[in-house]
């Protein structure tokens, strides 16, 4: 009986090492070939030129809270997902959870005026990455 759950445990151990070397000579292959993939995760993550603390400030600079939004007291995070392009465009922008009285709209608003990104990398080139944006809306 040891014998058997020892070879089960063995044969289910193999295949998930299998499984995991055809993803990542996958993933390798798609990225030199310039394949459309998206990555969800990449060696350098995309960012906002200048920063973190510049991507708040432009957020700060240019979200309005929507009248509705303040009016039925509506507050929350916005969270905005997005491809960011190998030039640094952002694409496929969507709510990946909202807030009502107009926040989503409002973030995803911002989001399109935000200039190129610098893009992602995998395996040495430059490649699509998602990210997802909170956006903030509090009341004081």
């Amino acid at each position: 009986m040891k014998i058997k759950l020892l070879f089960t445990t063995l044969l289910l151990l193999t295949a998930s090492l299998t499984y995991a070397q055809v993803q990542h000579e996958s993933d390798t292959i798609a990225s030199i070939t310039g394949d459309t993939t998206i990555y969800t995760a990449a060696e350098k993550m995309p960012s906002f030129p200048g920063g973190e603390m510049k991507m708040y400030e432009f957020l700060a600079m240019n979200v309005r809270y929507p009248q509705r939004a303040r009016e039925d007291g509506y507050s929350g995070t916005v969270y905005v997902r997005f491809v960011v392009e190998p030039d640094g465009s952002i694409t496929n922008i969507e709510v990946a959870k909202g807030v009502g009285g107009g926040c989503s709209e409002e973030a995803v608003r911002v989001v399109k005026m935000m200039p190129n990104w610098i893009p992602g990398e995998a395996f040495g080139k430059k490649v699509r990455v998602t990210y997802t944006l909170p956006v903030s809306f509090k009341l004081f």
